[in-house]
């Protein structure tokens, strides 16, 4: 039998295929991959409508609100969905036009996303129902492969607006809008929880679980593609406020530590990737105080991994700290014996 050729695509070995512009100077003259192909024998063309209905990867699906653990912007979820479209020749229904003439003047939904309002996108949805019946497919299968690349909550509020037979063109203007309208409202709730965040609140103050949520929330505000220009100062606030609220007792810990070689970042060479954010940290509170006397160390006996003051043996400080250096008074070992007041030269010490 004659095989009717598409309004916009062509035949090639007797089998139909679609895709591309209305526009003369861009009529494709082969199909972009053999999904663009329409086969009428039955079992391939079941194989066919399945693989054309196949949404986008789960790590490229979009979704909105609070809970959404989606980390995909609007135009990276567009770019694919687009290079899917293309792929399967389903196309030139995102090529609004005024008419259905050849050569009419388009705008292409999936690159010119912000330039139509719904209702020019319904009255060319119109237009193409009422003809071919590949531009008849094309709305149906672009319909259930935007649905399917919609995470619950998008999915949802598109859904609200649409109609239950809607167009992918009409999904997709619908989505477009909903997702705008969601950022600006999305970005100032996780804005605010990123404030509130808090390292005293979380469990044993352990740093790495409030690094997580941090990096969490942050990812979820990158994806809005609408992310505050203070994002880094919001970010780094729950770390500060940490370390103004006890600076002395943090300088303290992290000089002993440092004293001790129990610091990894501190011992140079390679850092541990994990204990990056706690180096910062610790750079961070070393400038809150200058280190009390003492604290760069100097030569002496260790014990048991811990130095050990010169002047009296004890590991709780070191010999500039000493308690016996009150008033002033000078190490005796420092002073050389005066022998013409009799001095003597040698010292017994118990």
């Amino acid at each position: 039998p004659t095989v009717i050729p598409p309004r916009v695509g062509g035949v090639q070995g007797g089998i139909a295929f679609t895709g591309g512009s209305n526009s003369q100077a861009y009529v494709r003259r082969r199909p972009t991959s053999v999904l663009c192909y329409r086969p009428t024998e039955y079992k391939e063309m079941r194989r066919q409508h399945t693989d054309l209905q196949t949404p986008l990867a789960d790590k490229f699906q979009l979704d909105v609100g609070d809970e959404s653990k989606s980390t995909v912007k609007l135009t990276q979820w567009i770019g694919e969905l687009r290079r899917l479209i293309e792929q399967r020749g389903l196309d030139p229904v995102f090529r609004v036009a005024s008419s259905l003439n050849p050569g009419s003047a388009e705008t292409y939904l999936l690159a010119e996303w912000g330039k139509l309002t719904l209702a020019q996108v319904q009255t060319f949805v119109t237009l193409l129902q009422c003809g071919d019946e590949y531009d008849r497919e094309n709305l149906e299968f672009s319909g259930e492969v935007i649905r399917k690349s919609m995470g619950p909550e998008l999915f949802n509020r598109v859904t609200a607006f649409a109609e239950p037979t809607a167009s992918g063109p009409e999904l997709f203007r619908i989505a477009v809008d909903q997702v705008t309208c969601m950022s600006d409202a999305v970005v100032r709730t996780l804005s605010n929880q990123l404030e509130k965040l808090d390292l005293s609140k979380v469990p044993g103050e352990n740093v790495s679980e409030l690094s997580k949520d941090i990096s969490e929330i942050a990812k979820k505000i990158e994806a809005s593609g609408k992310p505050p220009d203070d994002l880094m100062s919001l970010i780094i606030s729950p770390y500060t406020e940490a370390l103004a609220s006890d600076d002395e007792e943090l300088n303290n810990t992290y000089v002993t530590l440092v004293q001790r070689t129990q610091y990894p970042p501190a011992l140079g060479g390679k850092v541990d990737p994990d204990m990056k954010i706690q180096a910062m940290i610790a750079t961070a509170i070393s400038k809150l105080k200058p280190s009390p006397p003492g604290g760069g160390g100097g030569g002496g006996g260790q014990n048991q991994g811990g130095k050990k003051c010169f002047k009296c043996g004890s590991s709780e400080h070191l010999k500039n700290g000493c308690p016996l250096n009150q008033n002033g008074s000078k190490d005796w070992r420092s002073i050389p014996p005066n022998t013409s007041k009799g001095d003597p030269t040698e010292k017994t010490v118990d």
